[in-house]
C-alpha cells in the first residue's frame, strides 16, 4: 500500500453577516461562502447551504434570493478564504490567503459539503471521489462546522 500524503488546508471563515449586507462584506480572496438560518425540521442557526464562488461573493449570493425570500426567519452567511496549512500559528492571526486554483476550491467544497450534509445542497452529498487526500481546518469564525475534516474518515477501507 502507498504511503499517500494528504494534502491539509485551512478554510478560514468570516461572519456571520446579516443577509442584507452580503453585497459590502465579500473581500477578493472570499472562495466558498456558506448559507445558515431556521429550518423547520432541524431548528435556528442550521447550515443550509454551501457553495464557492470565482467572482464576487455578493454577486454569487444574489442568485439565492429566489429561495433565501422565502424563509421564515432571519438568514445570514459567512464567507471563507482558502489557503494550504503551514502551522498553527499563522492560525492564531487572521491569515491573508490568495485564492488557490479553481481545481482546488472545488474538491473542498465538495468534502465540506460531504461532512456537512446542508439541508439545501443537493449535489455532493453522496460523491466521495472528488476530493481524495485532502484534509480540511475549518477555522476563523466556523461554528457550527466541524473543526477538521478528511476524505479518510468516510472512506470504506
Amino acid at each position: 500500500m502507498k504511503n499517500i500524503q494528504d494534502e491539509i488546508y485551512d478554510v478560514f471563515w468570516e461572519g456571520p453577516y446579516e443577509w442584507s449586507k452580503r453585497k459590502m462584506t465579500p473581500k477578493r480572496n472570499h472562495v466558498l461562502y456558506a448559507i445558515f438560518g431556521t429550518h423547520y425540521i432541524y431548528g435556528p442557526k442550521t447550515l443550509l447551504y454551501i457553495g464557492r464562488t470565482a467572482r464576487a461573493s455578493g454577486k454569487r449570493l444574489d442568485e439565492h434570493d429566489w429561495w433565501v425570500d422565502d424563509e421564515s426567519d432571519q438568514v445570514f452567511f459567512k464567507l471563507a478564504s482558502i489557503g494550504k496549512f503551514k502551522n498553527w500559528e499563522i492560525l492564531k492571526k487572521k491569515p491573508k490567503y490568495s485564492p488557490p486554483s479553481l481545481e482546488i476550491v472545488k474538491r473542498i467544497e465538495s468534502l465540506l459539503i460531504y461532512a456537512h450534509q446542508p439541508a439545501y445542497n443537493s449535489q455532493g452529498k453522496q460523491d466521495l471521489l472528488q476530493f481524495h487526500n485532502i484534509r480540511v481546518f475549518n477555522s476563523g469564525l466556523s461554528a457550527p462546522l466541524l473543526p477538521e475534516v478528511s476524505y479518510r474518515y468516510f472512506r470504506d477501507e
